[in-house]
């Protein structure tokens, strides 16, 4: 909400085209905030209209709950690139007019729905003639500079989110002081003040068009083969998360109604809990990206998918509705953040010039997640709820493994057997090749770029070597007779490393094999992302300097003792 709101200070200012972009990212942000608003409104009345058209219980209505819900985003992921490239030829604003009339029209007439496949149908029409969605993203995109795209989509990001939250919620209210029914026809109205504010608000603008960045040697030579792997495991995260998040649709409404709560209070209920729920999710993802400044966004989901499954195990023994509502709320406050860890580890594990590219293709492998779970949710519910929150474990703990297994590198294997030849990466020289005899040392000396010299001998009155001042000098940051003396000692392998390299640097798992070549690269000005992904699929930034930074502390001890 707090990225939204400074969109309308961004460019305070300017003139000409950069205007018209702030203008159009202003609406473009109102308009998702409204859609969103919109189709969440009516969220918990689709059970309990499902349940009127069906005459049966919830139970016996899952499956076509889970239809309804599962077909608008399938829908959706179909037809988005025909909506895209038709947008390319006759301009962004029809795209959008079109998709928040076609939404509102398919949310309007579901007040008079009157058999389950009258409400399938509309939200067929609304996933596949809508998209709003997908018609903002492909407008904000392609009108952006390079360097304000993150901030731009981060902005419609928190603006849809944001009315994902507050949906429910107004939902709630709105549908006990007016009606179940006539809850659907506010939500129409919503889409026509959305339409008005694109039409006055909203300028089509010409594609923009910025020279490519040209790739480096070292990405044009490198292998494909294991990074395609580590992209393959972050895609599948991403399925799986989305799968498990879409099945909650599902379980949220069946489980109120199991543990007693009455139908005149229903739909409050499911729209506060809704609102929780999303309300913890978004402060789940920001506190995430800021985490991955520390810790890999893999490592992050992979510790998130472990936890869940404790969550998860208690839903299978909760007796009042409050208490699963509790755990739901739990869950997303640690789950939420799968998607926003899922495009960091994909950004990080591709080239610059084709993050947005595998961003995109995360998106849909989450929709298709988020599309396939409601319609086997809902068959599984008929048969017991239990076995819908063990499946989740399952696939929660399979998600743990998979990541943990790409961290380790257990999947590079085939990637290599894919493209039918090794990963180029740095010399394959371990630690143990690199521990000095008397003439050892100088080998990783002289490419740490220091004089060959032994280590002087340890003044009494000199300063203590703080980590700091020793990380400084390997990156080349410092100079000096005692910033010489940290690369002396940094080349003197067998003094400062410890018997069990692995459980020193164990917060970076496999690159405790490869400390000197990362010492060595970055001396010579690498860059860390691009040290991390030679080093492993999944790598990235963040192991790259931790090393760094381990490695430091290591050599400060030495160099005080």
């Amino acid at each position: 909400m707090v990225r939204m709101v400074s969109a309308f200070s961004l460019g305070r200012g300017a003139t000409g085209a950069a205007a018209e972009r702030r203008r159009n990212l202003i609406a473009i942000s109102v308009v998702s905030f409204l859609a969103s608003v919109g189709f969440m409104v009516v969220m918990p009345f689709l059970p309990v209209l499902l349940r009127e058209v069906t005459g049966g219980d919830a139970a016996s209505a899952g499956l076509w709950l889970g239809l309804a819900i599962s077909v608008a985003p399938l829908m959706t992921a179909l037809t988005a690139p025909i909506w895209t490239a038709i947008g390319d030829r006759f301009g962004r604003k029809a795209m959008l007019e079109r998709s928040v009339v076609c939404i509102g029209i398919g949310i309007g007439l579901m007040a008079v729905a009157s058999t389950a496949w009258h409400v399938v149908a509309l939200r067929a029409v609304v996933g596949g003639l809508g998209g709003v969605s997908v018609a903002a993203l492909a407008a904000i995109t392609a009108t952006t500079p390079r360097r304000e795209l993150g901030p731009a989509v981060g902005t419609l990001q928190a603006a849809q989110t944001a009315g994902a939250m507050f949906g429910p919620l107004m939902g709630g209210v709105l549908g006990s002081m007016l009606g179940m029914r006539e809850a659907f026809v506010l939500a129409a109205l919503i889409f026509v003040l959305a339409l008005g504010l694109i039409h006055v608000l909203f300028t089509d603008m010409p594609a923009l068009v910025e020279p490519p960045v040209r790739p480096t040697t070292r990405e044009q030579s490198r292998s494909a083969g294991a990074l395609g792997v580590g992209i393959a495991v972050a895609l599948t995260a991403a399925f799986l998360l989305q799968f498990i998040e879409g099945s909650f649709l599902i379980l949220f409404p069946i489980e109120l109604e199991r543990l007693g709560v009455a139908d005149e209070h229903f739909a409050m209920v499911f729209g506060v809990g809704l609102s929780l729920v999303y309300l913890a999710a978004t402060i789940s993802a920001a506190v995430a990206g800021r985490l991955t400044g520390r810790w890999s966004a893999m490592t992050l989901m992979a510790g998130m998918a472990a936890l869940a499954v404790l969550i998860l195990a208690p839903m299978l023994f909760v007796t009042t509705y409050w208490q699963f509502i509790g755990l739901r709320v739990l869950l997303a406050a640690l789950a939420g953040a799968g998607p926003t860890l899922a495009y960091a580890a994909v950004a990080a594990s591709c080239s610059p010039e084709r993050r947005g590219q595998m961003v995109s293709l995360t998106s849909s492998a989450a929709t298709l997640g988020w599309a396939a779970s409601p319609l086997i949710a809902g068959a599984l519910i008929q048969i017991s709820p239990a076995l819908l929150v063990l499946m989740n474990m399952g696939i929660f703990g399979i998600v743990a493994l998979l990541l943990i297994g790409g961290q380790r590198g257990l999947f590079d294997p085939l990637g290599t057997l894919v493209e039918g030849r090794g990963m180029p990466s740095f010399p394959r020289a371990g630690l143990a090749a690199l521990r000095p005899s008397l003439a050892g040392p100088r080998g990783l000396l002289d490419r740490l770029h220091a004089p060959a010299t032994l280590m002087p001998a340890r003044k009494v009155q000199q300063p203590r070597f703080t980590t700091a001042e020793v990380e400084a000098a390997l990156l080349g940051r410092s100079h000096g007779s005692r910033a010489q003396s940290a690369l002396d000692m940094a080349a003197q392998t067998a003094r400062w490393m410890p018997t069990e390299p692995r459980k020193a640097f164990r917060e970076v798992g496999r690159y405790a094999d490869r400390v000197p070549a990362i010492l060595y690269q970055m001396r010579n000005g690498g860059d860390p992302e691009m040290i991390g992904r030679e080093l492993s699929p999944l790598g990235g930034s963040w192991p790259v300097r931790r090393t760094v930074e381990i490695a430091a502390d290591l050599i400060a001890r030495e160099l005080n003792r």
